[in-house]
């Protein structure tokens, strides 16, 4: 799932995704709880299938 990730040297990075079953969801989810552990904060908006990655201070 990372290849989907873009770099955005802003605030935020944007993945877009055209999801369609509940298993790629959870995939996301889960990837996004990774990232917020390890990386950054995480929130993934399922109505948009949007993953927005904000900067930890």
């Amino acid at each position: 799932l990372f290849r989907y990730i873009r770099y955005n040297p802003k605030v935020y990075h944007d993945v877009k995704h055209n999801c369609e079953n509940n298993r790629l969801i959870s995939q996301i989810l889960l990837l996004c709880t990774a990232i917020s552990i390890y990386h950054e904060n995480c929130s993934f908006e399922i109505n948009t299938m949007r993953c927005y990655l904000f900067k930890k201070n």
